[in-house]
């Protein structure tokens, strides 16, 4: 019985080079963006957040065989090979250079990956075993881990949902922003209009 990869269930998630369903990203937007604006609108924000958030869980667990710990180990490997650092100036197109990112390999081993992720060692050991298996990691003879050049290529859709994601949460803080903006610009116009009656 062959195993079905998970990128073959990727029904609702945009292909590469279509146009983002959110055109606006949080990176763009013309305002505060912190925990204080977040809490002032929260009545806005959360219940619209949470429902981007499941739709992106939904979509990961189903390439990932409706395992996220799975999807989890993977990200923490993944995150050794690309650090913060060395993506802070990267553009999507930069990030999906195979080469460029093979020069910047920082390898992980197990131990390390049970204690970030929290999940036991030896559900680690079995997780990364399957993650081998799919062609996504690869071991080296000492035991450091590390993702493969097929992996950037074979997860692009869930790079794809992940930024999708992104650009929802922009939308979402951008119109509860305008929603919290209107009753003072209606407070605004009667003090103007008391004013101009004087």
């Amino acid at each position: 019985m062959s195993v079905k990869h998970p990128l073959q269930t990727t029904s609702h998630i945009p292909k590469m080079g279509t146009a983002p369903k959110h055109p606006f990203s949080i990176f763009e937007i013309d305002m505060p963006f912190n925990y204080d604006q977040l809490t002032t609108h929260f009545g806005h924000i959360y219940p619209a957040h949470v429902e981007e958030l499941c739709e992106l869980l939904i979509q990961l667990r189903k390439q990932f065989f409706g395992d996220l710990d799975l999807m989890l180990i993977l990200a923490i490997i993944g995150s050794r090979s690309l650090p913060a650092r060395l993506a802070s100036a990267m553009t999507y197109d930069e990030f999906k250079s195979v080469a460029k990112k093979a020069a910047n390999l920082q390898p992980i081993n197990i131990q390390s990956v049970a204690e970030c992720s929290g999940i036991a060692r030896e559900t680690v050991r079995r997780k990364v075993n399957k993650l081998e298996e799919l062609g996504l990691i690869e071991r080296s003879q000492n035991g450091m881990l590390h993702v493969t050049d097929n992996a950037t290529r074979t997860l692009s859709a869930s790079t794809d949902a992940s930024l999708q994601y992104l650009a929802a949460l922009g939308d979402i803080y951008r119109n509860a922003n305008r929603r919290g903006e209107e009753p003072d610009q209606k407070r605004k116009a009667e003090i103007q209009g008391i004013g101009s009656k004087e």
